[in-house]
């Protein structure tokens, strides 16, 4: 079994900290899955400034699924600029469920409602 499997593995039984070790030797291996993957398993747990920098580097590897995820995680923390700029990216990989967040979140213009 290979390292990425095996924590997949551990993950599915509930052993996060020992696939936390295995996700991060893997990502530093510079395996997208493997920091996306990190990076899930870290906002779960509550750490959203270190998953959202594995997210970061899955998605700036092209990997859609994680800048979708990157948007989730700022999302969840009620940070939608930044959730904006990572669903961006999301949608210009391809993402439609990225691509409809957009549109029905236009960026706010400053200027009042009338």
């Amino acid at each position: 079994m290979d390292a990425f499997n095996l924590a997949l593995a551990l993950e599915r039984l509930g052993r996060d900290g020992d696939a936390e070790r295995w996700y991060r030797w893997v990502a530093e291996t510079g395996d997208v899955d493997g920091a996306c993957n990190l990076g899930l398993l870290l906002a779960r747990t509550g750490r959203e400034n270190a998953a959202l920098k594995h997210l970061g580097i899955a998605a700036k590897q092209g990997d859609s699924g994680a800048a979708y995820c990157a948007g989730e995680v700022c999302e969840d923390t009620d940070d939608i600029e930044g959730a904006r700029y990572w669903y961006d990216m999301a949608a210009r990989l391809g993402d439609q469920d990225a691509k409809t967040w957009l549109e029905r979140n236009p960026p706010k213009t400053g200027l009042a409602a009338n």
